[in-house]
């Protein structure tokens, strides 16, 4: 009965404007069938790289998966999961998460206050920050902890639990009515992992892309784009674009882009001996 009274005051709160209307969290990774419902029942495809209505229910299909982010808070929904998420600012910002079914994995940053809470219909899930999954089926709710500290408490009761890195907490109201806690590994389907097999979205694309091209680049070995000795662009002598060794994207041995020896782009073939548009001697 609680539960239900907490669903409907989270309805509450999003009708009647107490929460904003963005959430903040954005969708960072996606697949499979997932769609979300602003008012809770008209449900839409989600998409990549949009951010999620404050308040939104969340439904994943068999094969869904969603990665939200909000800067370096992450929260992955895994399949057959239906969740609300809601965020709005009291003595700084607060994040809620009444989970239905599934499996919801939290990765929240630390701060010295309580800041998010999930519900499900077993039990309360209090945290500070701290990498957790909240698991809901018919006949029990369960919390694994990872990293940091959770306060688990029964649905109907006030009194907690505390749950730290290593533990597992179930409530199963047709077993018996207390928290039971036992020891539990840390699941290695995390988020990073799971995201790895997920597409991302645009800004994710492009700051990994732009994370392997530093990998690979400057000052590297190979299609250097600065003083290359191959398939030059300026200056050069073969085919470097740029005073490169290789391939790299600076400093490379091979297709450089300024000062390289070969069929540079710059300055014509002035000075060449070969094909190379600047100095280059083909």
């Amino acid at each position: 009965m609680r539960f239900l009274v907490q669903t409907v005051f989270f309805l509450l709160l999003f009708f009647s404007g107490a929460v904003h209307a963005s959430s903040g969290w954005t969708v960072d990774r996606l697949g499979g069938k997932v769609t979300f419902a602003p008012d809770g029942k008209t449900w839409a495809p989600i998409e990549l790289g949009q951010e999620v209505p404050n308040a939104s229910w969340i439904h994943t299909g068999r094969d869904g998966r969603v990665v939200l982010r909000r800067n370096s808070e992450r929260i992955l929904i895994r399949p057959g999961s239906l969740a609300a998420i809601a965020t709005w600012r009291q003595n700084g910002l607060n994040t809620k998460v009444v989970q239905h079914k599934g499996s919801v994995l939290l990765d929240l940053e630390t701060r010295n206050r309580r800041h998010a809470k999930v519900n499900t219909p077993h039990l309360a899930a209090v945290v500070k920050g701290t990498v957790f999954e909240v698991t809901v089926n018919r006949r029990a709710s369960s919390v694994r902890v990872d990293r940091g500290q959770v306060n688990v408490q029964r649905e109907g009761s006030s009194q907690e639990t505390s749950v730290t890195s290593g533990q597992k907490a179930t409530v199963a109201p047709s077993v018996n009515t207390s928290v039971r806690v036992r020891a539990a590994r840390p699941t290695k389907k995390t988020i990073d992992a799971v995201s790895k097999n997920l597409p991302a979205a645009a800004s994710s694309s492009v700051s990994n892309r732009s994370q392997r091209s530093a990998a690979a680049g400057n000052n590297g070995i190979g299609n250097g784009n600065s003083g290359g000795n191959g398939n030059g662009n300026s200056g050069g002598d073969g085919n470097g674009n740029g005073g490169g060794n290789g391939n790299g994207n600076g400093g490379g041995n091979g297709n450089g882009n300024s000062g390289g020896y070969g069929n540079g782009n710059s300055g014509g073939n002035s000075g060449g001996n070969g094909n190379g548009n600047s100095g280059g001697n083909e």
